[in-house]
């Protein structure tokens, strides 16, 4: 009876868990679901996401990296960030299109390999499946990483890639296949030439799997490091020349610079508030790990590679747009690991689970009311409304200077694009008028009643040709009153088109 009665309960604990994991999977599908649906139009373009659109239809079209925007800012190709992302983008351009929602799903698709790849990797230090399925809950409803799915962005790409060469060297001490090196060693590769930004994770990566598997696998390692290194010297000495070439351009360059911590003496921690319980969990956890390395003697090396991470992440990379997305998942990491070691106490088996548990909700919150708001407000931010009422044919292969929204929409047009926004406003004025001598001008309601705009008219003769409203429908009311609560302004492709009267 007692072997009955114990397989009743491994039964019912089995069936338990699966329905728990039944559950979570169902949240991911739906979150999933929901940011897939939201992506073509929630944000509209702005700055970042155009800048490196603009570089990846230079390569499609030009075969070079080239800021054609606004050639003012930088007149020679781009090549701080490496070839990998915009060949990808090319690639997806000729398959399906130059358009928003094709350029944001390379990072949209890349974040979510990227999760499922760290799932992986934490059950694989021994966190229990319903954990890394709730952790992976948590992350995908997580606001900035939310954001950073949602950019046409480059972020996603190269962590995955870099967790990708991670993975496949972890199977490789498992399956003790060498042809897994260079394949392992190529992700690593292709990682770092789509932003060298990815060198926060590359670096505690090595460390990580040195001090791992040094007595059984260095010369694996050794030649595991000369792979990566050999692709990544290769694109330096035939673009810069050398590497003194290839660091002293990136410390030239101010506007690349200004993201470099060691470069601005600028190092931050606690960057956003709603991560107060993310930030509490890698407190306590760094805490208890300490403890247990000064005290017990015990030396978590999981623990130190993801707090190794969260370090360097924060020391070399100014937050200038949704960059944390890189290093959320290794806040979950840390305190995972840590409660594996700490879960036979009942305190901090508590603690743990409930700021998890309030972290969901707290996210999913804001997730659900970003959602309802983006899909609610969607007749102003819908491009075929904006079209069927922009005098198209007015625009069709004319030089235009737009804001950065109408980026997708006038490359549809054949438009040449400038961006109104980049640059000093007296050099952009002579660049615009004089250099470029634009046909039209298409401003948003928000720039066309900003001082930029005053010194523009100045600048040359501008004749107001029709204003774009977008409609509104029966949502309008409940969008006005959410956004003006939550003190954000309402993406609205509404605009103003104006001729320049040469």
């Amino acid at each position: 009876m007692s072997l009955i009665s114990g397989l009743e309960a491994l039964t019912d604990k089995m069936l338990n868990a699966f329905s728990k994991r039944l559950v979570l999977f169902t949240v991911i599908g739906f979150f999933i679901f929901l940011s897939l649906s939201t992506l073509s139009f929630s944000p509209l373009p702005w700055f970042d996401e155009v800048f490196f659109a603009d570089l990846s239809h230079s390569y499609l079209y030009k075969g070079g990296f080239y800021l054609k925007f606004s050639p003012i800012f930088n007149k020679t190709e781009l090549l701080f960030y490496g070839p990998v992302y915009f060949w990808l983008q090319a690639g997806v351009a000729k398959l399906i299109g130059f358009q928003v929602f094709g350029f944001r799903l390379v990072n949209f698709i890349s974040g979510l390999i990227f999760l499922l790849l760290f799932r992986q990797f934490l059950k694989s230090l021994g966190i229990p499946k319903l954990l890394t399925t709730m952790a992976a809950v948590v992350l995908l409803s997580d606001p900035i990483i939310q954001s950073n799915l949602h950019s046409g962005r480059m972020d996603f790409l190269s962590i995955m890639l870099c967790m990708a060469g991670l993975m496949v060297f972890l199977a490789y001490t498992k399956k003790s296949q060498v042809a897994l090196i260079p394949v392992s060693s190529i992700f690593f590769a292709l990682g770092f030439l789509t932003t060298p930004r990815i060198l926060f994770f590359l670096v505690p990566v090595f460390l990580y799997l040195l001090l791992r598997f040094r007595k059984d696998y260095l010369k694996s390692l050794l030649l595991l490091i000369a792979c990566t290194a050999f692709p990544v010297f290769l694109w330096i000495f035939s673009r810069f020349g050398n590497p003194l070439v290839y660091v002293n351009a990136f410390l030239a360059n101010h506007a690349v610079a200004s993201h470099i911590g060691p470069v601005r003496n600028s190092f931050s921690f606690f960057r956003y508030p709603q991560y107060i319980l993310w930030y509490a969990m890698v407190i306590v956890s760094t805490v208890l790990q300490l403890r247990f390395w000064i005290l017990k003697k015990r030396f978590n090396l999981d623990a130190a590679f993801f707090l190794l991470v969260i370090v360097f992440f924060h020391f070399l990379v100014i937050e200038k747009g949704p960059y944390s997305a890189m290093v959320v998942p290794m806040y979950a990491g840390l305190a995972l690991v840590t409660w594996l070691e700490i879960r036979e106490m009942s305190i901090w088996k508590v603690f743990y689970k409930g700021l998890f548990i309030l972290n969901f909700f707290l996210f999913s919150g804001i997730f659900s009311l970003k959602m309802g708001i983006a899909l609610a407000n969607k007749s102003k931010t819908s491009e075929q409304k904006f079209l069927k009422i922009l005098p198209s044919d007015l625009l069709r292969g004319k030089k235009v200077v737009a804001s950065f929204e109408y980026f997708y929409i006038l490359n549809s047009l054949d438009c040449r694009y400038y961006g109104f926004q980049l640059g000093p406003v007296d050099r952009r004025i002579q660049f615009h008028f004089k250099d470029v001598d634009f046909d039209y001008l298409l401003l948003s309601k928000e720039e066309a009643n900003c001082h930029q705009f005053i010194e523009y008219q100045r600048g040359g003769k501008l004749e107001k040709v029709c204003e774009v409203n977008m409609p509104d429908d029966n949502a309008t009311s409940f969008v006005q009153f959410a956004t003006s609560k939550l003190h954000v302004i309402r993406p609205d492709y509404s605009g103003i088109l104006y001729k320049h009267i040469r």
